[in-house]
C-alpha cells in the first residue's frame, strides 16, 4: 500500500483539469517527455527550486488545420521522479487532446493507459 501512494499523489498533481468551451479530439502520441517549466526560490540563501511538466507530441486537425505539436500533459511539479513515474503508466499510444477553438494550436494532453480501450482513463 505504501508503494500506491506516490503514484496516487503524483497522479493527482499531474492531472490537468479541463478547460470550459475548449474541444476534444482523440489523436495517437508521438512521445512523451519530461522538461523543465520554471524555477522558483532562488536567493542568495538557497538555491532555486525546479518546476517539471509531462509533454506529449501530438497530431491533430484543429479549425481545419494541421497540427504536429508539443503540448502539456501535467501541471507542473517539483518531483521529476513522481512525475516520470506517472508518465510510465501512461505509455498508450492514445490520449484525447484539448484545443482551444480561438487558437487551435494551443491545448493541453489528457494521456491513457494501454490498458482496455484507449478511452478507459478519460477523465
Amino acid at each position: 500500500m505504501i508503494l500506491a501512494l506516490p503514484f496516487s499523489v503524483a497522479y493527482r498533481r499531474s492531472a490537468l483539469t479541463a478547460h470550459p468551451g475548449w474541444n476534444p479530439v482523440d489523436v495517437e502520441v508521438i512521445g512523451t517527455r519530461v522538461v523543465t517549466a520554471y524555477a522558483t526560490g532562488a536567493g542568495e540563501a538557497k538555491p532555486a527550486t525546479l518546476y517539471y511538466r509531462a509533454e506529449a507530441e501530438v497530431r491533430y486537425i484543429a479549425g481545419g488545420s494541421p497540427f504536429d505539436v508539443w503540448l502539456p500533459a501535467s501541471r507542473p511539479t517539483p518531483d521529476r521522479a513522481e512525475l516520470e513515474m506517472w508518465l510510465s503508466d501512461k505509455k498508450g499510444r492514445f490520449a484525447t487532446v484539448l484545443w482551444n477553438p480561438k487558437r487551435p494550436g494551443e491545448g493541453e494532453v489528457k494521456l491513457h493507459s494501454d490498458i482496455g480501450s484507449h478511452f478507459a482513463e478519460f477523465d
